[in-house]
């Protein structure tokens, strides 16, 4: 018989009351970033649900909301980008 099945994991510790700070080079970061996804050219619905997600955020938090669009330049970007503002982004 295994002794492997008579052994009791063995659990992380919790990372509760700890305190991380966040890095220099971060703090200068604003805003709520949203990055859109493309699939076979259209930007999947998945993005315009996480676009309103994010506006809610970005209003109680005060900032701007940034939508994220990689990709080739051409049509398909230029389209994805000016759906992006039309669900709320204030940069793309």
């Amino acid at each position: 018989m295994s002794t492997a099945s008579q052994t009791t994991p063995r659990i992380a510790p919790g990372r509760a009351g700890v305190k991380k700070e966040l890095p220099d080079h971060f703090k200068d970061y604003r805003h709520v970033w949203v990055f859109l996804e493309l699939e076979r050219g259209n930007v999947h619905p998945v993005s315009f649900e996480l676009l309103g997600e994010g506006r809610k955020l970005a209003d109680k938090l005060e900032v701007q909301l940034a939508g994220v669009v990689l990709g080739p330049p051409g049509e398909m970007v230029e389209d994805a980008v000016a759906e992006a503002f039309a669900y709320g982004a204030d940069l793309v």
